[in-house]
């Protein structure tokens, strides 16, 4: 308890289990504005109602990225190959497209962020596998 009072001096919003919430309202400490409090059950909320708008100027910077290099290759691909796997990306940022959309829509914005992230990593992951075979074209 002491720690949470420390941290309320200090001007922190702190993150408090229920029980302690509760402990703190019955306690009525004067030091202690319950306002401040975050309980863990609103962390996660909180923590993306924080973070939401970078998040998302992050992911349209990747989307369109990715779109800038992926669709001049579709429309004069090298390879064949080329053509195909970035004719996959595409769809796959579209559908980002349409998550970051979403996101705006939604009440729990967390959720179509969340897995815009995770799409977006594992699509840049794969990307390194290098289907297209272009790694080694960059040296000779």
């Amino acid at each position: 308890m002491e720690s949470t009072s420390l941290k309320h001096n200090l001007g922190m919003v702190t993150n408090v289990s229920v029980k302690e919430h509760d402990e703190i309202l019955e306690a009525n400490h004067p030091q202690i504005n319950p306002k401040q409090l975050l309980v863990q059950e609103d962390f996660t909320a909180w923590f993306w109602s924080k973070r939401q708008s970078a998040v998302r100027n992050w992911n349209w910077i990747i989307i369109f990225s990715n779109l800038s290099f992926q669709i001049p290759v579709i429309l004069s691909p090298p390879k064949e190959q080329s053509f195909r796997v970035n004719l996959v990306y595409t769809a796959i940022s579209f559908v980002n497209i349409c998550l970051q959309v979403a996101s705006y829509y939604v009440k729990d914005k967390a959720g179509p962020i969340t897995f815009n992230l995770l799409i977006i990593g594992i699509r840049n992951a794969v990307r390194i596998i290098d289907f297209e075979e272009t790694k080694f074209e960059l040296f000779n």
